[in-house]
């Protein structure tokens, strides 16, 4: 088949995933608990939170500003820079949160 497109597919396999399901207060928390790997994607996913004024706040610059995430929510990112930690908090005791992060090798 010398007129054939040829079919290439690249896939990425490098780094690591990490799954992180919990309840965070008003005290920010680092995810993960110490600094590593950079990373590459992050999935928030709000749909457990069971109050319905509960907020998760998430941030990417080391708890400088925070992004609220509501309720019922998911959001995807893919942060630029060397970013190897997540801040979050809540806006009230017991927000949960469900956060999935792809890391590259360091």
């Amino acid at each position: 088949m010398a007129d054939a497109i040829p079919q290439f597919e690249s896939i990425d396999l490098s780094g690591s995933t990490a799954h992180y399901v919990g309840t965070v207060g008003t005290t920010p928390t680092s995810i993960p608990g110490a600094s590593g790997a950079p990373i590459a994607e992050v999935l928030i996913n709000t749909q457990s939170i069971t109050s319905g004024s509960a907020r998760l706040l998430v941030s990417f610059d080391a708890g400088t500003t925070f992004t609220t995430i509501k309720r019922n929510t998911i959001l995807g990112w893919s942060p630029r820079g060397p970013i190897t930690q997540l801040v979050i908090k809540g806006n009230e005791a017991g927000v949960e949160y469900d956060l999935v992060v792809n890391y590259e090798v360091p």
